[in-house]
């Protein structure tokens, strides 16, 4: 026989001896006796008393962990309180800056628009006062004292006028043009006015000089022989000697001005001798 074959043998016999010298278990009435016979050994003990305290099932209110405005370092709960807190009044804070800062920035607006009117109108000022210096300063020219002589039958006349400089500057390269026209018309004859006369390209008469502050030139020129009929009909007022011009020049601000004059020979100062004097038209004089 192998070996083994041997050993699961031995093992099983072995097994078999153990299995029946093993205690066997007691039935129902011999499992009682034995617990009574244990309960009679053992001794008696007293109750234990109990104290039952009757505690709310409400939890109990917050304590804060910092105690108000202290702070525990050791307490994280604490901390987490004192961070969130700052971040409170960081908030609250922030938000009276921002408003004070939109104050700030109306103010500053409000400033800005103020001032700017002042500017305005400091710059205002200052125009009026340039402009008023301009017109006291600057010069003024005026054609004036026109008059005829020896308006006679077959004798050449002449007719005079002045520009005289009323301002306290000296007026500039000065440009005066003028021409006499005789009108078939009541007087004052209408519808003739200086410029519309000048551009025509009829023939007119020149001048340029420098007029100083206070002083006067005068302008001198001739016209053709008047028949007896024509000068007539002006003493009779059916017919009028009108007198046209255009005086240019330039003041100390290096701006050019412009002065025009028509004037007409009025019958009631036309004298016997040929001698007369113009009367300024209401219409037609101007200057800037």
């Amino acid at each position: 026989m192998p070996r083994g074959y041997r050993s699961i043998i031995i093992a099983a016999v072995g097994w078999l001896v153990l299995a029946a010298n093993a205690p066997q278990p007691k039935t129902g009435p011999e499992r009682n006796e034995a617990a009574q016979t244990v309960n009679q050994a053992a001794p008696s003990r007293a109750p234990i008393p109990v104290e039952i305290v009757n505690q709310s099932a409400e939890p109990k209110g917050y304590q804060d962990p910092c105690k108000g405005n202290e702070s525990d370092d050791r307490s994280d709960l604490c901390a987490q309180w004192t961070a969130a807190r700052g971040a409170s009044d960081a908030a609250f804070y922030a938000k009276w800056q921002l408003w004070a800062a939109a104050a700030g920035m109306i103010g500053l607006l409000i400033t800005i628009y103020l001032t700017n009117r002042a500017v305005r109108a400091a710059q205002a000022s200052v125009a009026v006062a340039q402009d008023t210096a301009k017109r006291q300063l600057r010069a003024y020219l005026v054609a004036r004292r026109f008059r005829i002589e020896d308006l006679l039958p077959g004798s050449p006349s002449r007719i005079h006028f002045e520009v005289k400089n009323v301002g306290q500057t000296p007026a500039y390269d000065v440009r005066i043009r003028y021409e006499s026209v005789f009108v078939e018309a009541p007087v004052p004859a209408a519808g003739y006015k200086a410029r519309s006369i000048l551009e025509k390209g009829d023939r007119i008469g020149w001048s340029k000089t420098m007029v100083g502050a206070g002083q006067e030139t005068d302008v001198d020129f001739p016209i053709p022989v008047v028949p007896v009929e024509r000068i007539n009909r002006v003493r009779q007022g059916e017919a009028t000697l009108i007198v046209f011009g255009i005086v240019s020049y330039r003041d100390i601000f290096r701006r050019r001005r412009l002065l025009t004059f028509k004037s007409f020979l009025s019958p009631k100062h036309l004298n016997a001798d040929g001698t007369g004097k113009f009367m300024a038209c209401e219409k037609g004089s101007a200057a800037n």
